[in-house]
């Protein structure tokens, strides 16, 4: 996997996904953790290291590898091209691109 340099439309993307887990996941744990790191006491980092975390997302960490595995590399490249097109789409918008809420180093969502 490759490092993607952050910016605000990557960070916006993580808040909202945040955000749809703390609404609507079928479990309770990763609700939790997503209300955490979007309130601070938790970081993003620190959300991905917790066992009880790794315990609830691999489920669908699994079904997103099977799904990838069977994918042919023109495809996988064109969902790379979509998904980099929404980050520079919101980067545009907010006028940001190169820059992120999460500049100086801070981890949670939002919060520097």
């Amino acid at each position: 996997m490759s490092e993607h340099p952050r910016s605000q439309g990557r960070d916006h993307i993580v808040e909202e996904m945040l955000r749809h887990l703390q609404r609507h996941a079928a479990d309770e744990r990763l609700r939790d953790l997503a209300g955490d790191v979007l309130g601070g006491p938790l970081t993003l980092r620190e959300a991905v290291a917790s066992p009880a975390y790794a315990e609830a997302v691999a489920p669908a960490v699994d079904a997103y590898g099977e799904r990838y595995a069977a994918m042919d590399a023109t495809s996988r490249e064109q969902e790379a091209r979509r998904a980099e097109a929404v980050v520079r789409q919101l980067d545009d918008r907010t006028g940001s691109a190169g820059s992120s809420v999460w500049a100086g180093g801070g981890d949670h969502v939002g919060h520097p």
